[in-house]
């Protein structure tokens, strides 16, 4: 198994839309914080992210550069990712290993993104936790490995039931808004690895990476308000094949269009670089049902519109 594989190797030595408000409109993106981990784990920590150890008791590793002998980058260089493993903690024991971001502004128009992953095919259960704190610079997450600190503000969790194969094996994006925010609020994401029965000889744990965060500002633009003729999802409810239209959004410009479920998990994308007005269709008959979101992308503009699969 894989994580026999990594502990012999190793031993001695990352739209749940929470809140959609205002995204009926067109918008532009602005960018709080964009972090590829290009610098590696000294370099981030250089730049504001903080590394904070509650498992119980710590182990002899915690987040670290990505190690390309287990898996690559989501994009960049090889190592341009953040790991963090079993050896967070010793023997068979609990696990709750932070990374936290610097601090940005914060707002009910901001948007979340990373992706995460774990080892191809691994079944040893990993869960990421993904918290924000209100509270300007604290770096506080508790002394234990159930305390959250400040950060008591929930994202978006990764397999929280720890089902053995629950993590994604491929590089997956989530994406989550803030929600409840004061004006003038400032504050921090929290990446929070916690696994219960963790650790080189614990039930559960294996290796996670989490790769390419964006914090974004998304607010309506002054011209081009919302209209529904502007993009199209049909048919709505779909059950085999939802098709998408955006001549009047997108027209010679390059479109992307992106579906997340709502656990925040983006189950499919299209890019169409000097998009011509066709229709595009995606299939959906394996999707589960449910509501999803369509999120529309073109230049700084974005519409999202939802569209309900049936079974």
């Amino acid at each position: 198994m894989m994580k026999s594989l990594l502990k012999n190797a190793l031993a001695g030595a990352g739209i749940f839309v929470a809140s959609m408000a205002g995204t009926a409109n067109a918008q532009v993106i602005t960018t709080l914080l964009s972090e590829g981990f290009d610098t590696g784990i000294n370099g981030i920590q250089n730049a504001g992210w903080v590394i904070s150890n509650n498992s119980s008791p710590a182990g002899s590793a915690s987040w670290f550069t990505g190690n390309t002998s287990v898996f690559l980058s989501q994009n960049g260089p090889d190592s341009s990712y953040v790991g963090v493993n079993f050896n967070s903690t010793t023997g068979a024991n609990n696990i709750s290993n932070w990374l936290l971001s610097p601090t940005f502004g914060l707002g009910n128009n901001v948007r979340v993104s990373f992706y995460t992953r774990t080892v191809t095919g691994s079944t040893f259960a990993d869960r990421l936790r993904v918290y924000y704190s209100k509270a300007g610079v604290s770096e506080d997450v508790g002394t234990t490995t159930t305390s959250l600190g400040d950060f008591t503000e929930e994202g978006v969790i990764v397999n929280d039931a720890l089902v053995g194969n629950g993590y994604p094996g491929d590089w997956t994006e989530y994406t989550f808004f803030l929600s409840g925010i004061a004006a003038g609020q400032t504050g921090r994401l929290g990446f929070n690895y916690n696994v219960t029965d963790g650790g080189p000889s614990g039930a559960n744990s294996n290796y996670i990476g989490i790769d390419n965060v964006r914090v974004e500002l998304v607010s309506a633009a002054d011209v081009e308000e919302f209209n529904s003729a502007l993009v199209g999802v049909f048919p709505n409810p779909a059950s085999d094949f939802v098709n998408f239209e955006a001549g009047n959004f997108a027209n010679g410009q390059d479109l992307t269009i992106s579906m997340y479920n709502v656990e925040g998990k983006k189950v499919w994308n299209g890019s169409y670089p000097s998009y011509n007005g066709n229709t595009i269709s995606a299939d959906v008959s394996g999707f589960a049902a449910g509501v999803y979101s369509v999120e529309f992308v073109a230049g700084t503009k974005s519409q999202i519109q939802k569209v309900v699969v049936s079974k």
